[in-house]
């Protein structure tokens, strides 16, 4: 029997990283409605990440939005982490990064996968070496 069948605390780590790092990663854009809030309001907060397509046919994307009277503001993602604000008039869509399921169970299954076919390949070998 070789070493890779008795799986060490460090490739426990390192599997939970990895599945941490997937669930994490795997994520699509995705419409969302942009509201203008009454007169007098608080500001109405929007996901953590969005992309904003406007009039002008620029495309945005910030972090930390939101509506405040009749502007959109939040932090630009490229320009410098500098704060960015636009009319709520010239907004033509907003999309939001949200996580997607069926990616995250998509990449796991074929990571378990690829990880089987590995071992598998790696128990042949050290069986046909044995001999």
């Amino acid at each position: 029997m070789g070493p890779f069948l008795r799986p060490s605390k460090a490739t426990h780590v390192i599997a939970g990283a990895l599945i941490v790092l997937t669930l994490a990663g795997c994520s699509t854009w995705r419409g969302t409605r942009l509201a203008e809030p009454a007169p007098g309001a608080p500001a109405t907060a929007l996901p953590e990440q969005i992309r904003v397509y406007l009039a002008d046919g620029r495309v945005v994307r910030l972090k930390y939005a939101s509506v405040e009277g009749d502007s959109l503001r939040g932090i630009s993602t490229r320009s410098g982490h500098r704060p960015l604000a636009f009319a709520v008039k010239d907004v033509r869509a907003i999309e939001a990064r949200r996580a997607s399921t069926g990616k995250t169970v998509l990449f796991v299954f074929g990571t378990v996968v690829l990880a089987a076919g590995i071992l598998v390949l790696i128990a042949a070998i050290e069986l046909a070496n044995s001999d």
